[in-house]
């Protein structure tokens, strides 16, 4: 489930406004940039520590499929593995995440 609405306002103490405020925040925000960012420079230091801050976001919105994806590459961030398979994994449920968001109604 890319976003798990229900899940996503009680965490906010069912305040719909706050959880779609929140959910702007995390799209204009562009989370993958440092994470690309780390991959170029093959520092799997700052790739692991922009992933873990996604995983974290993900989480407490929860975008359950981007929460998972980052789950998987952290573990291989983490044992410096930086595979391009990873990052167009990530990339690719977080575009798909954002796109949700800027669809909902």
């Amino acid at each position: 489930m890319l976003i798990n609405e229900t899940d996503g306002t009680q965490r906010v103490m069912g305040n719909a406004a706050l959880y779609t405020k929140l959910l702007r925040k995390c799209v204009d925000e562009n989370y993958m940039q440092p994470i690309e960012d780390g991959y170029a420079a093959g520092d799997a230091e700052k790739a692991e520590l922009a992933i873990h801050t996604l995983k974290g976001i993900s989480a407490n919105l929860s975008l359950e499929d981007l929460n998972k994806v980052c789950v998987e590459v952290e573990i291989n961030t983490k044992a410096g593995k930086l595979e391009q398979d990873d990052l167009e994994k990530l990339k690719k449920i977080y575009n798909e995440t954002v796109d949700a968001i800027n669809g909902r109604k």
